[in-house]
């Protein structure tokens, strides 16, 4: 009997430790994004990310990082919110990684660089939270593809170029934050197809050309503010649609 023991052992010990290990292995992803933003980050006056990559402190106890608890998300990253830290460096492509990524909030610190065309991997994403940093370059348009996305808030960077066209299509958008920026040429009239829109804010730049009679669509509208750009033209009356 003692000669049987040994192999029925090993089995359980097996079947008990398989789904830790695919657990632990789905993870893999997750945790090796959080360490490249780390190693991307080059100042970090608070100690916020010294425990990151602590063998001794999960990675769902990292500060900052907040996880699913059930689920397809169980264990997986869900968001992210470093807001307020003084934390400089550049916003590494490994980001897009997150799979399951809900909500990123790095606003009020010094990130420079671009914005990473790889966020447009977050399908699941509903809050991009970057304001008051230094963030250079092109809206990517490839963010179109975080179809959830409730609110956008890129104020106050360094931002250049034009309001990318495909953010038509994003339907759920409540909230747009763009102002404090250098962005120039035209407000697309196809903003008008963002019908869930309640605030559009898009003052401080270098915007030009007239108003959007298709703004007049967005009858939901709360908030627009234009202000402070190179506007021409005359205020188009479909704005008493709003």
């Amino acid at each position: 009997m003692a000669l049987l023991r040994e192999p029925l052992l090993l089995t359980f010990v097996f079947l008990a430790c398989s789904p830790v290990s695919v657990s632990t292995s789905s993870n893999i992803t997750d945790h090796g994004a959080l360490m490249s933003f780390k190693s991307h980050v080059s100042m970090d006056p608070s100690g916020a990310l010294v425990q990151w990559g602590n063998l001794s402190v999960p990675m769902c106890q990292w500060p900052g990082v907040a996880c699913g608890l059930k689920g397809r998300r169980l264990g997986r990253v869900v968001a992210l919110n470093l807001s307020g830290l003084i934390l400089a460096g550049t916003i590494t492509t490994a980001l897009g990684n997150l799979t399951y990524l809900r909500q990123l909030d790095l606003s009020s610190n010094h990130f420079h660089g671009i914005l990473p065309p790889k966020l447009g991997n977050l399908h699941d994403l509903e809050t991009l939270v970057l304001s008051q940093n230094s963030i250079q370059g092109y809206i990517p348009p490839s963010l179109v593809n975080c179809s959830r996305l409730v609110i956008i808030a890129l104020d106050t960077n360094k931002l250049q170029g034009e309001l990318p066209s495909e953010f038509r299509s994003l339907q759920n958008l409540k909230q747009l934050y763009l102002d404090e920026n250098s962005l120039t040429g035209k407000i697309p009239s196809s903003i008008g197809s963002i019908v869930s829109l309640k605030e559009l804010v898009l003052q401080y730049n270098n915007l030009t050309g007239e108003i959007p009679i298709e703004i007049g669509s967005i009858v939901n509208l709360t908030v627009l503010s234009l202000g402070a750009n190179q506007l021409s033209g005359t205020i188009p009356a479909s704005l008493g649609n709003c």
